[in-house]
């Protein structure tokens, strides 16, 4: 079943949601990785890449990669690894496995 694909008043602009993704992020000089993606205001959550790197010295300045779940309703945040996305994605592409 598809959800009209309206906006409803108040719903965060790209800044909100940037502002908060990074904030919640846990790499040092976190930014975008992508464009915004947003899901039809009937679910009210948006995703979006955030990349940046490891601060932990073990990581060697490594650079990585986390998706932001943005709540549009509580404008909060969820972040979550997702180096692994990328790599498995191409690999599968690829053709190799």
């Amino acid at each position: 079943m598809t959800r009209p694909q309206h906006r409803q008043p108040g719903v965060p602009t790209d800044p909100d949601v940037l502002k908060v993704c990074v904030a919640a992020s846990t790499l040092r000089d976190a930014r975008p990785g992508g464009e915004r993606v947003d899901f039809d205001d009937w679910i009210g959550y948006s995703v979006l890449s955030i990349v940046g790197h490891y601060p932990q010295p073990q990581m060697h300045n490594q650079r990585g990669r986390e998706q932001c779940l943005f709540d549009r309703r509580t404008r909060t945040a969820s972040v979550s690894d997702a180096d692994r996305l990328i790599a498995r994605t191409a690999l599968a592409l690829s053709g190799s496995h």
